[in-house]
Formats: structure tokens, sequence, C-alpha cells
């Protein structure tokens, strides 16, 4: 009767404190979520699990029939300890790796015990996995030393890295022939120096309350600041290139400086803007678009520099 009760107050003890414990993390969870802008759904969603308790959160598997592989559609993912981005760091998975998916919370996916990954960065995998593919870019034929002519500053390794998500984004928006790649180039090259910045170098407070970019609630200015080769910005902008991509942009602004993400952004607001109809080769053409990018004509004289080279090159 004596080793009963131990063992019965032993469980209650341990109920007790892990309940607390819970408490504890749902609270430091959701302090966490908050000082990062989270929203209270957000905040929400994230911190549930730990609510139902860790162990249940590790043990909880679905059932085998459930179980679905996916492949990362990303260069890098980073796998998180929770479902969250402000549980830590716990590896890097790369492209094409197959993952399988155990149990879901929210837009967060376990794929082993206390590795979480977003669901935005997975996609059904191909019969055989492979990289993009060059296409036809038309009488132009862009090629990895035509790209290097155009852009000096870009490294042999990067041009190979990144030509064929420029080609499969720029097939995808019709910029396919030489007048329209040369001005898509030489835009890109000016805004992103050569390739070379994928983030705004400025912290994007200058971007606060600004409501002609959606940039509506605090924080907004820094979170959604400019982003990939041709600096995505402002929450709007974000929302809505997320949403014609099928990317939750919004909600993970900084997707948008990974190669293939950032290409396809790139290509979103130019399809957006109709550029397609001013690439005609022509400097009154090129002005036009320049304006419709900038808001003006900052940079005028690289941006037209580049749109020279670029033609000459491509033959056009």
């Amino acid at each position: 009767m004596k080793f009963l009760l131990i063992a019965v107050l032993a469980v209650l003890f341990t109920i007790v404190f892990a309940n607390a414990d819970a408490k504890r993390e749902i609270s430091s969870c959701m302090k966490s979520c908050w000082k990062n802008k989270g929203s209270y759904k957000e905040c929400a969603v994230t911190c549930n699990a730990i609510r139902r308790g860790r162990r249940a959160m590790e043990t909880s598997t679905l059932s085998d029939s459930e179980n679905t592989v996916k492949c990362v559609s990303t260069d890098s993912l980073n796998v998180r300890s929770g479902p969250g981005t402000n549980y830590s760091t716990r590896r890097s998975i790369r492209r094409n790796e197959r993952v399988t998916i155990y149990q879901t919370s929210g837009t967060w996916v376990r794929i082993a015990a206390s590795e979480w990954v977003h669901s935005g960065y997975l996609s059904n995998c191909a019969s055989t996995p492979s990289t993009p593919t060059t296409p036809s870019t038309g009488s132009s034929g862009l090629t990895i030393e035509k790209l290097r002519e155009i852009m000096p500053r870009l490294s042999s390794s990067k041009a190979q890295e990144y030509l064929p998500y420029l080609n499969s984004a720029m097939a995808s928006g019709s910029i396919n022939n030489c007048q329209r790649i040369s001005a898509f180039l030489a835009q890109l090259a000016h805004e992103s120096g050569q390739l070379q910045w994928w983030e705004e170098f400025a912290s994007g407070a200058a971007y606060e309350g600004r409501r002609d970019l959606g940039n509506t609630q605090p924080g907004d200015g820094r979170r959604f600041k400019g982003r990939g080769p041709i600096q995505l910005t402002g929450r709007a902008n974000y929302r809505s290139a997320g949403s014609a991509l099928g990317l939750p942009l919004e909600s993970n602004p900084e997707m948008a400086k990974n190669t293939d993400v950032g290409f396809r952004t790139a290509v979103w607001f130019w399809s957006t803007r109709s550029l397609n109809n001013y690439a005609d080769g022509s400097q009154s053409g090129f002005d036009q678009i320049t304006r419709r990018i900038n808001g003006g004509y900052n940079g005028k004289a690289d941006r037209d520099q580049y749109f020279r080279k670029a033609k000459s090159l491509l033959g056009c």
C-alpha cells in the first residue's frame, strides 16, 4: 500500500510540474513570436503544439497511409526544432531532397522527431528529381559567357548556378527575344549590382508606414524591404507575388532572396507591369521601363549602359 501511494504521488508530481513547464514554454513562445512581429493568429498556431505537450507532439504521428512524401523546392531549407521560426535551426536540407511528412501544425510539417520545416518550401516530387533545365531563349541565345560579359562581377560558378533559374523564369514571362531579354537583364544588373545583392543593404526603416507599398503594420518597413534581383519591396507586393506564385511570401518574406524565388518574383513584377510592351529595343521604351520600375529615373546612366551592352552581345 505504501509503495502504491508513493507511485501515485510521483505521477501527480510529474503531471503538475509537466504542466507548469508547458505553461512556461507557451509564455516564452508567445513572447518571442510577438517580439518578432508575428500576428496573434500566427503565434497561436505556432505555439499550440507546445500547449498539447512536447511528448505528445513528438510521438503523435500520422498513420502510414496518411504519410506524404514531398521534395524540397528551394536551394537550402532550414530544419527547425519546432513548428515556427522562433525555434532553433538544427540543420539544412537541399533542393530535391525527399522528406516524409508525419505531422502538421498550421503551415509547418514534422519530418522527423523534433525536426520541422515550412510546407511552403515543399512540392510534389518528380519521378526523377532534377535541376531546372535551360529553356530556349530564341535567337538571342543567352549563355553563361554572355551573361558574365554583361555582368562581369558575376563569378563563373554563380553564373552557372543562376542561368537555369533565370532562363526558366524568363520563359515563364515570355521574356523570350533579344529586346526583352536585354531590357530585363539591364534592369536586374542595376538593381542587384550584377546579381550580387539579393537583399537591400538598408534596414528598410525608410519604408515604415508607406501605405502605397501596403506597409500598414508596425515593422512592415524592415520586414518587407527590397529582396531578390529586382528588389521586391512592400507588404502589398510580397502578398500579391506570393498569391500569384503560390508561395507564402507575406508570412516568410525572406524567401524572396532565394535564387529560384528571386528570379520568379522579378518576372512576376515585370509581367504585372506589362513591361514586355515597352521592350522594343528603343531607348525611349527602355526609359519607360526604368520609370515603371524605379518610379523615376534614378541610376539611368548605369541602366542604359547595361542595356546597350546586352543588346550588342545578344545581337539586337
